[in-house]
């Protein structure tokens, strides 16, 4: 996909939505050079829960790779969209990440963000227990603070279930 250019109160902005595997490369000098690790968790919707003031990834050690992120980023770049790749925090030896769409508008169209927490002030917690996992979605995002945890880090707008 050849950069593009749009207008946007009068000043012209390149597309800097670069292939996934040049965002990618790019993400992971990013997080390196915060000390960060390099190898991504990529977390998608169906596999995460807000409950508890705390965020639930079902069955963790099957999220590997990078395909349903890479058809995701993909899908947005063909879009006018902006890109976020975040990452939220180590879980493991791994780097919970996400990538969220940015719809133009409200925001800018075309770019490229990439955004790391600091410190995360939420606990990562993992299950396994198929039972556990569907209280957690029975529980999911009630209560005020855990739809702001939510919304936060961006976890209503993870990488889509491309299946």
């Amino acid at each position: 996909m050849p950069p593009s250019s749009h207008t946007l109160l009068g000043h012209k902005m390149e597309d800097t939505r670069m292939p996934f595997k040049d965002a990618l490369a790019a993400f992971k000098t990013f997080t390196a050079n915060e000390g960060k690790p390099t190898s991504f968790l990529w977390i998608t919707q169906d596999r995460v829960r807000v409950a508890c003031r705390r965020i639930w990834i079902f069955r963790p050690n099957e999220l590997s790779g990078n395909e349903l992120a890479e058809r995701f980023y993909e899908s947005v770049r063909s879009s006018n969209s902006s890109i976020k790749l975040l990452g939220i925090d180590t879980f493991r030896d791994r780097y919970i990440t996400c990538i969220e769409e940015m719809p133009s508008p409200p925001h800018h169209p075309n770019q490229l963000y990439m955004s790391l927490f600091k410190s995360n002030p939420f606990r990562i917690c993992s299950t396994s227990n198929r039972f556990l996992w569907i209280l957690l979605n029975t529980m999911h995002s009630r209560s005020r603070r855990d739809r702001l945890i939510c919304e936060s880090i961006s976890l209503n707008r993870t990488i889509k279930n491309a299946e």
